[in-house]
């Protein structure tokens, strides 16, 4: 073979090995480019999805604090109500001193306050607009009790064993604050439905 022969046979040698190198190297090339694109998916497909968890997160915790809200006002405005519901009893018996039945009911919680007291002897406190009539009921019941026109209330009474230890608290006002306690619920309740 001569050096031109030897010349043309490495040429062609070199360009066949040139032309597999390049083969492999775009095959090796095709292979990282489906590993990558394969690999970005997966990326992306996990960025979505914890995009997707922080945005269910963040609406969940939206909404707990809207109902939370919602809850807080509507149990403002529902004991908004129920004050101004007991507001209006409280005016509507600051003339119950002057209603016809008012003897009867006077007398009635004097009964409740001596009764309470079991026998003991009893003091009376009342407001200076009571005293004629608690002295006209005592005489009615036989009862002798010392009496103190030093209560400003709108009706009724407190009584108190002569040393103070054990006092009834029968006022008007006394009352309404205790039917406020006791039927608060019953009262949301029937309103509400809670």
């Amino acid at each position: 073979m001569t050096n031109e022969n030897l010349i043309t046979s490495m040429e062609g040698s070199s360009e066949e090995r040139i032309r597999e190198m390049m083969k492999k190297a775009y095959k090796e090339a095709e292979e990282i480019k489906k590993h990558a694109e394969v690999k970005a998916e997966a990326i992306e497909k996990s960025y979505l999805e914890n995009a997707a968890k922080s945005v269910e997160t963040e609406r969940n915790k939206l909404i707990y604090n809207v109902k939370a809200e919602t809850k807080m006002n509507v149990t403002r405005i529902k004991d908004e109500i129920l004050q101004k519901a007991f507001l209006d009893a409280k005016r509507e018996l600051a003339s119950f001193r002057e209603q016809s039945t008012y003897k009867d009911a006077f007398k009635k919680m004097i009964q409740e306050a001596i009764d309470e007291l079991d026998g003991k002897e009893v003091r009376l406190q009342i407001d200076k607009r009571d005293e004629n009539l608690c002295k006209q009921i005592l005489a009615e019941m036989n009862k002798n009790s010392e009496i103190a026109a030093d209560l400003t209330c709108a009706g009724g009474l407190n009584a108190s064993t002569k040393d103070e230890k054990v006092i009834v608290f029968n006022t008007i006002e006394s009352r309404l604050h205790k039917a406020t306690e006791l039927l608060k619920f019953e009262i949301f309740s029937t309103l509400y439905g809670d």
